[in-house]
């Protein structure tokens, strides 16, 4: 694990680098790129260093008697600008709240859950359906809008081409998550079963 963080006043900009030990072939999705902003109670002091292993961190902090810190964070696999121009402020509206951001993500989730329903299922009967359903939840959505909300403009940086130092981003759509092979028939059964939208574009 490595990456970098930096700080800039109320906002800060990281990179997260991954990989398998042991595994020659690395996904191209080792590098995450992420953009965050600190809302209302700003840090007075910003620090980076590293752990005993090499690993670089960083800590804000915040004025003493500071009850509450707000933060808004987004990520990209594309880059940065992707992360802080384009899915921070397409996700997070600058009126949003935490509880206005948990309430939407609540219903998005109430909505896939209730995609498929147990009749006559105890409750410990409907909790026990909850994860494999999760599971055929998948493909997940890899792509990420660089266009707008009007105009959306589908792009993604490739597991395939991209390597840290040189993100290979192409247009489209790019669904992913099926790689459990085990599971792989039942799960793209299920999936287009359910999510039919989704597991026809499942890469």
């Amino acid at each position: 694990m490595g990456g970098n963080i930096e700080f800039d006043g109320s906002s800060f900009t990281a990179v997260t680098d991954y990989s398998v030990p042991n595994v020659a072939i690395q996904s191209g999705f080792n590098r995450m790129f992420v953009y965050g902003e600190f809302v209302g109670s700003l840090p007075q002091r910003t620090d980076n260093f590293s752990d005993s292993a090499g690993r670089p961190l960083a800590m804000a902090q915040f004025a003493s008697g500071t009850g509450e810190v707000t933060m808004k964070i987004a990520t990209s696999y594309i880059s940065a600008e992707q992360a802080k121009r384009k899915n921070l402020s397409l996700e997070i509206s600058e009126t949003d709240t935490f509880d206005t951001v948990m309430e939407r993500a609540k219903a998005q989730w109430n909505e896939i859950m209730n995609t498929v329903e147990v009749d006559g299922a105890s409750s410990n009967s409907s909790n026990a359906f909850i994860p494999p359903l999760q599971n055929v939840s998948f493909p997940k959505n890899y792509s990420e809008n660089a266009g707008t909300a009007e105009n959306p403009q589908p792009k993604y940086a490739s597991p395939y081409k991209s390597t840290a130092d040189n993100i290979v981003v192409n247009d489209g759509q790019m669904y992913a998550g099926n790689g459990f092979l085990g599971h792989l028939p039942n799960r793209v059964a299920g999936s287009f079963s359910a999510f039919a939208q989704k597991g026809g574009r499942a890469s």
